[in-house]
Protein backbone atom coordinates (compact mmCIF):
# COMPACT_ATOMS: atom_id res chain seq x y z
CA UNK A 1 0.00 0.00 0.00
CA UNK A 2 1.37 3.28 -1.21
CA UNK A 3 1.66 5.34 2.13
CA UNK A 4 0.20 9.19 2.62
CA UNK A 5 3.94 11.03 1.89
CA UNK A 6 4.57 8.78 -1.05
CA UNK A 7 0.86 9.57 -2.70
CA UNK A 8 2.04 13.61 -1.65
CA UNK A 9 5.35 13.31 -3.76
CA UNK A 10 3.76 10.88 -6.46
CA UNK A 11 1.06 14.01 -6.69
CA UNK A 12 3.90 16.76 -6.74
CA UNK A 13 5.51 14.71 -9.57
CA UNK A 14 2.44 14.73 -11.84
CA UNK A 15 1.58 18.05 -10.94
CA UNK A 16 5.07 19.46 -12.17
CA UNK A 17 4.98 16.94 -15.07
CA UNK A 18 8.66 16.42 -15.50
CA UNK A 19 9.15 13.91 -17.28
CA UNK A 20 13.01 12.86 -16.14
CA UNK A 21 13.99 13.50 -12.51
CA UNK A 22 17.26 13.66 -10.77
CA UNK A 23 18.18 12.71 -7.40
CA UNK A 24 18.91 16.46 -6.52
CA UNK A 25 15.46 17.74 -7.89
CA UNK A 26 14.15 14.65 -6.15
CA UNK A 27 15.41 16.28 -2.70
CA UNK A 28 14.70 19.67 -3.38
CA UNK A 29 11.15 18.49 -4.34
CA UNK A 30 10.26 15.98 -0.87
CA UNK A 31 12.86 17.95 1.00
CA UNK A 32 14.37 14.91 2.17
CA UNK A 33 17.83 15.71 2.93
CA UNK A 34 19.01 11.93 4.42
CA UNK A 35 20.83 10.15 1.76
CA UNK A 36 19.23 6.91 2.83
CA UNK A 37 15.75 8.04 3.16
CA UNK A 38 15.68 9.96 -0.08
CA UNK A 39 17.73 6.22 -2.13
CA UNK A 40 14.87 4.07 -0.09
CA UNK A 41 11.69 6.86 -1.53
CA UNK A 42 13.42 6.11 -4.95
CA UNK A 43 13.38 2.39 -4.61
CA UNK A 44 9.89 2.22 -3.53
CA UNK A 45 8.85 4.55 -6.12
CA UNK A 46 10.30 1.91 -8.95
CA UNK A 47 8.87 -0.79 -7.10
CA UNK A 48 5.10 0.84 -7.22
CA UNK A 49 6.15 1.64 -11.02
CA UNK A 50 6.35 5.77 -10.99
CA UNK A 51 9.84 6.14 -11.82
CA UNK A 52 11.90 3.63 -13.92
CA UNK A 53 15.83 4.43 -13.90
CA UNK A 54 17.47 5.75 -16.77
CA UNK A 55 20.87 7.42 -16.87
CA UNK A 56 22.99 7.31 -13.22
CA UNK A 57 21.08 9.26 -10.94
CA UNK A 58 18.33 10.05 -12.96
CA UNK A 59 14.28 8.16 -13.31
CA UNK A 60 12.04 8.63 -15.72
CA UNK A 61 8.85 9.59 -14.20
CA UNK A 62 6.49 7.27 -16.13
CA UNK A 63 3.32 8.97 -16.03
CA UNK A 64 4.91 12.04 -17.61
CA UNK A 65 6.13 10.57 -20.37
CA UNK A 66 4.63 11.49 -24.13
CA UNK A 67 6.34 8.92 -26.12
CA UNK A 68 8.91 6.25 -26.77
CA UNK A 69 10.75 8.99 -28.67
CA UNK A 70 11.15 11.39 -25.96
CA UNK A 71 11.92 8.57 -23.91
CA UNK A 72 14.85 7.51 -26.10
CA UNK A 73 15.96 11.37 -26.11
CA UNK A 74 16.19 11.48 -22.45
CA UNK A 75 17.61 7.99 -21.59
CA UNK A 76 21.17 9.02 -22.94
CA UNK A 77 21.80 12.44 -23.77
CA UNK A 78 23.02 14.01 -25.94
CA UNK A 79 21.02 11.92 -28.46
CA UNK A 80 18.23 12.28 -31.48
CA UNK A 81 16.27 9.35 -32.98
CA UNK A 82 17.44 7.95 -36.08
CA UNK A 83 18.29 5.04 -38.79
CA UNK A 84 15.26 2.49 -39.26
CA UNK A 85 13.30 4.42 -36.45
CA UNK A 86 13.39 7.72 -37.95
CA UNK A 87 12.53 5.82 -41.49
CA UNK A 88 9.49 4.22 -40.24
CA UNK A 89 8.34 7.10 -38.48
CA UNK A 90 8.19 8.81 -42.15
CA UNK A 91 6.94 6.12 -43.92
CA UNK A 92 10.71 5.57 -45.57
CA UNK A 93 10.69 1.84 -43.93
CA UNK A 94 7.45 0.11 -44.45
CA UNK A 95 8.88 -2.61 -41.78
CA UNK A 96 8.53 -1.66 -38.10
CA UNK A 97 12.08 -1.70 -36.60
CA UNK A 98 12.12 -4.04 -33.28
CA UNK A 99 14.14 -1.79 -31.53
CA UNK A 100 14.04 2.49 -31.13
CA UNK A 101 17.43 3.29 -32.76
CA UNK A 102 19.24 7.22 -31.66
CA UNK A 103 22.37 8.45 -32.26
CA UNK A 104 24.84 9.49 -29.66
CA UNK A 105 28.22 11.40 -29.59
CA UNK A 106 28.66 8.87 -26.64
CA UNK A 107 29.74 5.36 -26.30
CA UNK A 108 27.45 2.92 -27.74
CA UNK A 109 24.75 1.87 -25.26
CA UNK A 110 21.56 -0.51 -24.98
CA UNK A 111 18.63 0.20 -22.77
CA UNK A 112 15.46 -1.81 -22.12
CA UNK A 113 12.98 0.18 -20.90
CA UNK A 114 8.90 -0.91 -20.34
CA UNK A 115 9.77 -3.88 -21.98
CA UNK A 116 11.49 -2.15 -25.60
CA UNK A 117 14.44 -2.42 -26.84
CA UNK A 118 16.31 1.06 -27.17
CA UNK A 119 19.47 1.34 -28.84
CA UNK A 120 22.24 4.55 -29.28
CA UNK A 121 24.90 4.07 -32.15
CA UNK A 122 27.77 6.27 -31.60
CA UNK A 123 28.71 9.11 -33.90
CA UNK A 124 31.23 11.59 -34.12
CA UNK A 125 30.34 15.24 -33.11
CA UNK A 126 30.46 16.42 -36.34
CA UNK A 127 27.97 14.40 -37.69
CA UNK A 128 25.46 15.01 -34.94
CA UNK A 129 23.12 17.52 -36.47
CA UNK A 130 20.16 17.17 -39.41
CA UNK A 131 17.49 16.74 -36.88
CA UNK A 132 14.34 18.84 -35.52
CA UNK A 133 11.87 18.67 -32.72
CA UNK A 134 8.61 16.75 -33.02
CA UNK A 135 6.43 16.24 -30.25
CA UNK A 136 9.36 17.31 -27.93
CA UNK A 137 11.45 14.59 -29.36
CA UNK A 138 14.80 15.32 -31.29
CA UNK A 139 14.07 13.12 -34.55
CA UNK A 140 16.37 12.98 -37.76
CA UNK A 141 14.83 14.90 -40.80
CA UNK A 142 14.18 11.73 -43.85
CA UNK A 143 17.43 12.39 -45.82
CA UNK A 144 19.68 12.83 -42.31
CA UNK A 145 18.29 9.09 -41.17
CA UNK A 146 18.62 7.83 -44.26
CA UNK A 147 22.25 9.25 -44.80
CA UNK A 148 22.91 7.66 -40.72
CA UNK A 149 21.72 4.16 -42.39
CA UNK A 150 24.31 4.55 -45.18
CA UNK A 151 27.01 5.93 -43.24
CA UNK A 152 26.79 3.13 -40.68
CA UNK A 153 25.76 0.32 -43.46
CA UNK A 154 29.29 1.65 -45.45
CA UNK A 155 31.18 1.15 -41.86
CA UNK A 156 29.92 -2.60 -41.38
CA UNK A 157 28.24 -1.72 -38.27
CA UNK A 158 24.29 -1.60 -39.03
CA UNK A 159 22.74 -2.58 -42.39
CA UNK A 160 19.83 -1.41 -44.01
CA UNK A 161 18.47 -2.69 -48.11
CA UNK A 162 18.07 0.20 -49.90
CA UNK A 163 15.52 -2.04 -51.94
CA UNK A 164 13.05 -2.08 -49.04
CA UNK A 165 13.12 1.53 -48.93
CA UNK A 166 10.46 3.62 -50.49
CA UNK A 167 11.93 6.50 -51.63
CA UNK A 168 9.17 9.18 -52.78
CA UNK A 169 9.31 11.53 -50.00
CA UNK A 170 13.04 11.88 -49.97
CA UNK A 171 14.35 15.13 -51.12
CA UNK A 172 17.24 15.13 -53.67
CA UNK A 173 18.77 17.98 -53.17
CA UNK A 174 18.73 17.62 -49.65
CA UNK A 175 20.12 14.49 -49.72
CA UNK A 176 22.71 16.04 -52.37
CA UNK A 177 23.92 18.66 -49.91
CA UNK A 178 23.70 16.56 -46.68
CA UNK A 179 25.61 14.01 -48.71
CA UNK A 180 28.79 16.20 -48.99
CA UNK A 181 28.95 16.64 -45.54
CA UNK A 182 30.09 13.46 -44.62
CA UNK A 183 33.19 11.82 -45.49
CA UNK A 184 33.30 10.21 -49.22
CA UNK A 185 35.00 7.00 -48.59
CA UNK A 186 34.45 4.34 -51.34
CA UNK A 187 31.55 2.34 -50.55
CA UNK A 188 29.48 5.49 -48.55
CA UNK A 189 29.97 7.14 -51.87
CA UNK A 190 28.69 4.10 -54.00
CA UNK A 191 25.62 3.92 -51.93
CA UNK A 192 24.90 7.86 -52.35
CA UNK A 193 25.05 7.35 -55.77
CA UNK A 194 23.06 4.93 -55.86
CA UNK A 195 19.91 6.70 -54.14
CA UNK A 196 20.61 9.52 -56.33
CA UNK A 197 19.96 7.26 -59.14
CA UNK A 198 16.34 6.66 -57.83
CA UNK A 199 13.80 8.23 -60.26
CA UNK A 200 11.72 8.31 -57.46
CA UNK A 201 13.01 11.20 -55.29
CA UNK A 202 11.46 14.48 -55.42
Amino acid sequence: MVSYKKIEIINILRKERLPLVSINLLRDLTGLTNKQSLASLVSSLIKIGILEPAERGKYLVKDNLGNDFLIANLCYKPSYVSLETALNLCGILPQFPMEISSITTRRKRTKKIGGKLYVYYHINKKFFWGFEKKEDALIALPEKALLDSLYFKSKGIKGIELEDLDLATINRNIFKEFSHKFPPTKLFSKLVKKVLSENRLI
